[in-house]
C-alpha cells in the first residue's frame, strides 16, 4: 500500500480485497501506444469514480490505443464497496 508502481509491459494488476485506507498508484512507463494496463479489483469490489459505472469485478483499463507514457491511476480502498479513484491522468476506460 502507498507504493507507486511503474508498469512498462502490458499487464493485468490484480488488487487485493478492499481495505480501508489502502492505496495503490500505477503509472504507465511504456512508450506511447505500447503498454496496456488493466487494474483488476477482487470479484466483490468495484472501482468507483472518474465517470465509471460502479460494478463489481470490472477493470479500469489504460487501453493500448490511447496509452501515453505517464498515464496514471491512484485508488484508495474504503473497506466495503471497493476502490475509489483518487487521481487519474490519461484515458482510462471501464471493462465492458
Amino acid at each position: 500500500s502507498g507504493y507507486i508502481t511503474y508498469v512498462d509491459t502490458t499487464a493485468v494488476i490484480t488488487l487485493p480485497s478492499t481495505v480501508v485506507g489502502m492505496s495503490f498508484t500505477l503509472v504507465n512507463a511504456g512508450a506511447d501506444g505500447a503498454v496496456q494496463i488493466s487494474l483488476d479489483p477482487a470479484a466483490a469490489d468495484k472501482i468507483i469514480g472518474a465517470g465509471f459505472t460502479a460494478t463489481d469485478n470490472k477493470d479500469a483499463i489504460n487501453t493500448l490505443a490511447t496509452a501515453k507514457k505517464g498515464d496514471l491511476i491512484e485508488v484508495v480502498g474504503d473497506g466495503v464497496d471497493g476502490w475509489f479513484i483518487k487521481r487519474v491522468h490519461g484515458t482510462w476506460a471501464r471493462e465492458a
